[in-house]
């Protein structure tokens, strides 16, 4: 008997562990003013949730648009990335493909489990995800992050929320950027105020690209400087304020960067890619 409390104990002790740390991981639990949530399927939205102002942005997007996938992929069938992504076994991306044509940080992603090419567009007008779509498909979202979506789509569902819809074909990754740029601003960004300085080794587009993402967040990219000098494998983001800021980690956090303090001249911020101009190379 002593042994069966021990092993309960042990276990309440290892689940303790790991709800402590889903909750802490959850991109809820750290206070975002907007989430930006894909639902990839026969039919593809991204729902951009703003949780202090309850202005939703709706972004439909058509089986026969042509994205460009970062990675040196090319151009894809937004019906057939899903296969693409089970083929290679990255689901991110999912997060580098909707993130750079839509110029904005991709928090969380839900896809199906069935490997499926879409060819046509769904009809049904239901744009708000199901149950099972939220616990049951494969996404990057953890438990917390399914539970936090399930209260804001189903208790707390917004009434009016605005529509973009994206016309099949081409996707014009610079019309979209002009068009929408301020709607997906993030207000702690635009307060700290801070300047940011990208170095690339040799791909200037993938420097492009990224810039495009952070100013899409409302960040300030002030400079875009070719840099052959010690130039690292890893993507390394340097600040040189007292204190590490809400810009620095959450810029880290979203392109897996390492953080080191330093004096900079230029700017507040420098982000050398190193390894991030393969990973999101673009044509």
């Amino acid at each position: 008997m002593k042994g069966y409390k021990l092993f309960f104990l042990f276990f309440c002790f290892l689940l303790i562990i790991f709800l402590v740390s889903n909750f802490k991981k959850s991109v809820f639990f750290v206070k975002k003013e907007r989430i930006n949530i894909l639902f990839y399927g026969k039919k593809t939205v991204i729902f951009s949730l703003g949780l202090k102002n309850n202005l939703t942005y709706l972004i439909v997007y058509p089986a026969n648009l042509y994205l460009e996938v970062p990675g040196g992929y090319g151009f894809y069938r937004l019906g057939g990335i899903g296969k693409l992504v089970a083929l290679e076994k990255k689901p991110e991306i999912f997060k580098k493909t909707f993130s750079s044509n839509s110029s904005f940080f991709l928090d969380l992603y839900f896809y199906p489990k069935k490997e499926e090419i879409y060819h046509e567009e769904f009809k049904e007008k239901k744009n708000w995800p199901s149950f099972s779509e939220i616990f049951f498909n494969s996404s990057n979202a953890n438990f917390f992050d399914r539970i936090f979506c399930l209260y804001y789509f189903f208790i707390n569902k917004p009434s009016i929320y605005k529509v973009i819809e994206i016309d099949a074909g081409k996707f014009d990754r610079k019309k979209f950027f002009d068009q929408h740029q301020a709607l997906f601003y993030k207000k702690i960004y635009r307060q700290e105020n801070l300047t940011i300085q990208i170095l690339y080794k040799e791909k200037y587009k993938v420097a492009d690209l990224l810039s495009k993402i952070l100013e899409g967040e409302g960040l300030r990219v002030v400079d875009i400087s070719q840099d052959d000098n010690n130039f690292k494998k890893e993507c390394v983001i340097f600040y040189s304020s007292k204190k590490i800021s809400r810009t620095v980690i959450d810029i880290s956090r979203f392109f897996n960067c390492n953080i080191k303090k330093k004096e900079t001249s230029i700017s507040d911020i420098i982000i050398k890619l190193g390894n991030l101009e393969e990973s999101w190379e673009v044509i």
